[in-house]
């Protein structure tokens, strides 16, 4: 593990211990510190929402490179390396250049105001988008949206996916309170760009636009095919597709498509685009498929897209889950499939204890298999068709140990 790697490794994370900042004016202190970068990036299109947050943004930066565009992407969490949540042109940050932001911004602040691991980073990213001089800039909001690090940005665009129920000891209890939190990060005369979701979403939306005077953009598609090879969506009339399995891509692709449409490309193109992540194969004798689904709405996209891509399959289905999940739901769903069920957990404290999870399976009439460590995940990607999911912090551990 390098230099600048150890040094966030330091700081508070948020991500590990399961809670989130009770405000941003530490964090404006530290930026300002720094010559206030965030006031000097332009072009920022700002992703925010429950799921597909990561998808939308992958989708919007290929398409931007595809037109020959100079494009920063930042997203979370990482799977394997921590350089991947800051990209360049869809290529991860080198450890020297992240050494160079890191140390920059750690010796300049020093012990002045409380830092933390993700505003770092994020201040990080910043710096390097503005040095490589960047065209366009796509920010994946980590948690929730008004108290986010990225929320510091001037964002062009907004681009709000489905919400759902997630993060609720962060973000509130009702889909009005979450939704309240994400939308916060509009905040001025700028494109909104969401999905149908529901009505109760809409209308906090809808609230949020007309305060600031935004124009909101409500995107509807229709999934023309998807299969093993990809997927066809049509958006207002035209169609187009990408080489990404699963239903649930739909809805994201229509929103990368309607944001690129009011970035002025005609025609956005896919045909390379890559999730890392989502439904993602990585193994087809035996098929081994990791995917962070890690909420309810997102394992039940899962499982009906599992369903019509490989009805003839029986996976087993390796578990562990974050415990600010809704894990009963959760196992609820994986119960009425005919899967196999195996539960373990990933190295941080806030990792639900298999003991909980077998509780709640066992109840539904169906426990499951208890994998206490790696090498009994490992001798099971050898014994038929597995599916790793229920976090990316899961997925990463597993992708490492297969020399991803």
């Amino acid at each position: 593990m390098g230099r600048a790697i150890a040094r966030l490794n330091s700081l508070i994370n948020y991500e590990k211990i399961g809670v989130g900042p009770k405000g941003l004016e530490s964090f404006y202190n530290l930026l300002e510190s720094i010559g206030n970068p965030h006031q000097k990036i332009k072009n920022v299109i700002h992703i925010v929402g429950t799921k597909g947050k990561g998808s939308v943004s992958f989708a919007i930066s290929t398409a931007l490179i595809n037109e020959g565009y100079k494009v920063g992407l930042y997203t979370s969490p990482h799977l394997v390396s921590l350089l991947e949540r800051i990209r360049l042109n869809n290529k991860p940050i080198s450890e020297e250049k992240l050494s160079l932001y890191v140390d920059m911004i750690l010796d300049k602040v020093k012990d002045r105001g409380f830092k933390t691991f993700f505003e770092v980073l994020t201040a990080s990213a910043i710096m390097y988008f503005l040095d490589e001089k960047t065209d366009f800039n796509v920010f994946e909001a980590g948690v929730g949206g008004r108290l986010d690090a990225t929320n510091v940005l001037n964002q062009d665009m907004v681009v709000i996916t489905r919400i759902d129920y997630d993060h609720m000891d962060v973000l509130g209890n009702t889909l009005e309170d979450i939704t309240r939190e994400k939308s916060a990060v509009i905040k001025g005369k700028i494109p909104v760009i969401t999905t149908k979701n529901n009505r109760r979403v809409l209308d906090v939306i809808l609230r949020r636009v007309e305060e600031f005077g935004a124009q909101l953009y409500v995107v509807d598609w229709e999934i023309i095919r998807f299969d093993r090879y990809g997927i066809e969506v049509e958006v207002e009339g035209e169609r187009f597709s990408a080489p990404v399995l699963g239903e649930f891509q739909g809805e994201n692709l229509a929103l990368a498509y309607k944001a690129l449409k009011l970035l002025g490309i005609e025609k956005p193109k896919f045909f390379n685009l890559s999730i890392p992540g989502r439904l993602q194969v990585i193994s087809k004798d035996p098929y081994i498929i990791v995917d962070g689904a890690h909420n309810t709405i997102a394992i039940k996209k899962l499982l009906e897209s599992l369903k019509a891509l490989f009805p003839e399959k029986r996976f087993k289905v390796v578990l562990a889950l974050s415990s600010d999940k809704n894990f009963k739901e959760i196992v609820w769903e994986l119960s009425r499939t005919n899967y196999e069920l195996y539960i373990t957990r990933y190295p941080f404290p806030r990792s639900v204890w298999v003991e909980d999870m077998f509780k709640y399976s066992y109840v539904f009439g169906k426990p499951p298999k208890i994998l206490n460590s790696t090498s009994e995940i490992l001798s099971l990607l050898n014994e038929g068709d597995v599916v790793i999911t229920g976090s990316f912090y899961l997925v990463g551990e597993v992708l490492k140990l297969l020399g991803f």
